[in-house]
């Protein structure tokens, strides 16, 4: 696929995923097409949250992927393969001293601040997936944020260097490409990812603060695991092994 890859850029959309989800209600889309814009008025993040970026500052793109052999119940492989082709990406570009993570279950994190979004919405066929399509902010050449937006952060603010919204487009979206392609074909590999993904998290070792979402119970825990599913297991100080799916507990800051 990532030979194959097609790009369309808009200079003003609604949401570039929204724009890819159309065009597949009213034409055959190949995989590997990518759309990107340069201001989303409707910017869609996790939990229903918007995605504000300056216009031609940063990366706002969406791509579909067409696996062959990724089963339902391993939809989560698609997730990690993504953040961390980000992170990978992400990385060498900015100052050494940065540390680049995945806070659960895939936004990307520099240190304790967000430098990237993901938003990935599947359609099944059978007991495959049939295809995703991942919408990704990142934060590049922002300088400032507005003060609603919550602990963001920039390449450009980590490294004072401009980046070239091109090349990064075109850098990121082939290392996404090439790693679902990898995990789509080599499901050997899937604990490789697995335990890849469980290094790269953010606050993956100690003990940290957390919030119930269903029971309103803030409680102190470290991560134990991160299932194939998805659901994180959280170890709390007295020694329970709580499971939850995204959504159902908070990180607190």
């Amino acid at each position: 696929m990532a030979e194959d890859l097609h790009y369309i850029h808009l200079d003003e959309i609604d949401s570039t995923s929204s724009y890819l989800l159309r065009m597949l209600e009213n034409e055959p889309v190949q995989g590997g097409t990518v759309v990107s814009a340069s201001v989303q008025s409707k910017g869609r993040g996790q939990r229903g949250n918007t995605w504000s970026s300056e216009k031609g500052e940063n990366l706002l793109f969406s791509i579909l992927l067409r696996p062959k052999h990724i089963d339902v119940r391993h939809s989560f492989i698609i997730s990690q393969a993504v953040a961390i082709a980000i992170v990978d990406q992400i990385r060498p570009l900015i100052p050494a001293d940065n540390k680049v993570s995945v806070k659960w279950p895939n936004d990307i994190y520099v240190g304790d601040r967000k430098i990237a979004g993901i938003l990935i919405e599947n359609a099944f066929e059978g007991t495959r997936i049939e295809r995703s399509v991942v919408g990704i902010g990142i934060n590049v050449n922002q300088r400032a944020f507005p003060d609603w937006v919550p602990n963001p952060v920039s390449m450009w603010q980590l490294s004072k260097t401009e980046y070239d919204l091109d090349v990064c487009l075109c850098g990121i979206t082939k290392a996404i490409a090439e790693k679902v392609d990898l995990y789509d074909n080599d499901f050997g590999a899937m604990e490789d990812l697995r335990s890849t993904y469980r290094q790269s998290l953010w606050r993956g070792d100690g003990v940290y603060t957390y919030k119930d979402a269903e029971a309103e119970e803030v409680f102190e825990a470290e991560i134990a695991d991160v299932l194939p599913s998805g659901h994180i297991i959280l170890k709390d100080t007295e020694g329970n092994m709580r499971t939850y799916a995204f959504k159902e507990v908070v990180q607190i800051l």
